[in-house]
């Protein structure tokens, strides 16, 4: 069930890690959708394997997502601007490749400034 993590935890770390690096969180963050479909297939797939331990309901999930927030917070902030300056050319492990921060970069600013008011939105920041 976990694609990001080869660990046993929560669902919920999937929904997280999906929404901080698909790239796309400025565009579509229906967090409410996304998580109402990922749940269920999660019970689905729970009920075909036989779980024993029921899945969550929606308020559990979102509950959950809230209190694991800096996985989100962390692939949003940290992981996603190292893909986007890579997608721009920049290898930032490279020594020399880079005379100033990356973070300086217009694409990740644009980025940075869009993501940000959306995570303190729902209180990710906090």
């Amino acid at each position: 069930l976990d694609f990001q993590e080869s660990l046993w935890s929560s669902p919920t770390i999937d929904l997280l890690y999906f929404f901080g690096c698909t790239g796309t969180i400025t565009q579509k963050f229906r967090d409410d959708i996304v998580a109402g479909a990922y749940l269920m297939r999660l019970s689905e797939t729970m009920r075909k394997i036989g779980c024993s331990t029921l899945p969550p309901n929606i308020e559990q999930l979102k509950a959950s997502m809230y209190q694991r927030r800096v996985y989100l917070t962390y692939e949003a902030l940290a992981s996603e601007p190292r893909g986007l300056m890579r997608d721009h050319g920049i290898d930032i492990t490279r020594k020399g490749e880079m005379e100033t921060s990356y973070w300086n970069h217009p694409a990740l600013k644009l980025m940075i400034e869009s993501v940000l008011p959306l995570l303190d939105a729902k209180g990710y920041l906090d």
